[in-house]
């Protein structure tokens, strides 16, 4: 993509008179007036242009996103400038995203289910850090819109081909359903992110969804679990390197009671996957649906569609 060259104020020809038939008064306000026409062109920055900078903060920009800034990234904001939603976004996020719905809904652009994923994480976000003691909204449920639109986006049905895997949006659109999910699944105002795997009827932004547990092999087995926590919300310490294998899904430790010979909490990893309704149009018949799936590093990949 090129760049529009910066815009600039062009020579001009500026008529100062003859100096020597001028009186001393005429000099002094031709002197003023260059001063104040100098004052003004220097303040007459460009608004709009490029300017030099690093790779780094090139790379920064292209790559601002809400998990990365807490703001849309220019992807979402096009959506946003094309429905005049700008204020909108920035006063009631859970507003753009219910009005966004309704735009989706009717057109069926596939990028618009991005747009929908990023902005209900920017409501989710904003919610769970406000500060208003009689909040009844849950942010919960729009980490939760978050992970179902951005599933839409990657594999559901659409007026246009599912996305690239080469593009931004696609590897964006992963991290906004593994993020959304972890933290949909977690317990409210909790200090420590344990995550609760139930089944039941769940709120979104925009409808509702029936989720159930699929009986996979990890399942059955989290009765010897004493707990199952968020791994995203941990940083890990004392180790060099941090080895993450790409793909979708929240990853969870899942936490067994304290051995008493060793004095020590043993642990597994799994994965949780939520394989979410396909389109909008089924979250409008109110009888959406959506599974909850665990899986081990021993089944590295599911099938989907």
């Amino acid at each position: 993509m090129s760049l529009p060259p910066p815009s600039r104020i062009g020579p001009r020809s500026i008529h100062l008179g003859k100096w020597p038939d001028e009186s001393p008064t005429d000099g002094r306000a031709a002197i003023l007036s260059l001063v104040l026409l100098t004052l003004l062109l220097a303040g007459c920055a460009a608004p709009i242009g490029a300017d030099r900078v690093t790779t780094r903060q090139a790379y920064d920009q292209v790559d601002a996103n809400a998990l990365r800034t807490g703001k849309p990234g220019a992807n979402t904001v096009t959506w946003l400038h094309r429905y005049n939603m700008d204020r909108l976004a920035e006063r009631q996020p859970d507003e753009a995203v219910r009005q966004l719905h309704q735009k989706a809904l009717a057109t069926g652009e596939r990028d618009l289910l991005f747009a929908l994923a990023e902005m209900s994480y920017v409501a989710a976000e904003r919610i769970r850090h406000g500060v208003k003691p009689w909040e009844q909204r849950d942010a919960r449920d729009y980490y939760l819109g978050s992970a179902v639109y951005a599933y839409q986006y990657l594999f559901g049905e659409g007026k246009s081909p599912l996305p690239s895997p080469y593009q931004r949006r696609f590897r964006e659109a992963c991290d906004f359903y593994n993020y959304g999910l972890g933290l949909a699944l977690t317990e409210p105002k909790g200090t420590i992110p344990v995550v609760r795997l139930e089944e039941g009827r769940r709120r979104l932004p925009v409808g509702e969804i029936d989720l159930s547990i699929k009986d996979t092999p990890m399942a059955s087995r989290m009765k010897e679990f004493e707990k199952i926590l968020l791994a995203d919300q941990f940083r890990v310490r004392g180790f060099s390197v941090r080895n993450r294998d790409a793909g979708v899904g929240a990853p969870l430790i899942c936490v067994a009671s304290r051995d008493a010979k060793l004095g020590i909490h043993r642990s597994a990893p799994a994965t949780v996957f939520l394989r979410a309704p396909g389109s909008l149009t089924e979250i409008a018949t109110g009888r959406s649906a959506g599974s909850l799936e665990l899986y081990t590093p021993d089944n590295p990949s599911v099938s989907i569609g």
